[in-house]
């Protein structure tokens, strides 16, 4: 299950081991993103299991994009 804080973490990474982000699927990224974004930003979304919410994930969120 994707993760908001786990695709951060990936992406920066791949960004400190100089990767050229050719194999990532960003536009795919973007569209699992679009799902988090809410009045309340969660780090996963799992019905009816709402996880906790941070504003941490929200920063996230706005640095992956």
């Amino acid at each position: 299950m994707p993760h908001i804080a786990n695709t951060y973490c990936a992406l920066c990474i791949l960004l400190m081991c100089d990767d050229d982000f050719s194999e990532v699927h960003g536009d795919e990224i973007l569209l699992n993103l679009s799902f988090y974004e809410s009045d309340n930003v969660c780090p996963i979304r799992a019905l009816p299991y709402e996880s906790e919410e941070d504003m941490r994930f929200v920063y996230c969120a706005c640095a992956i994009k």
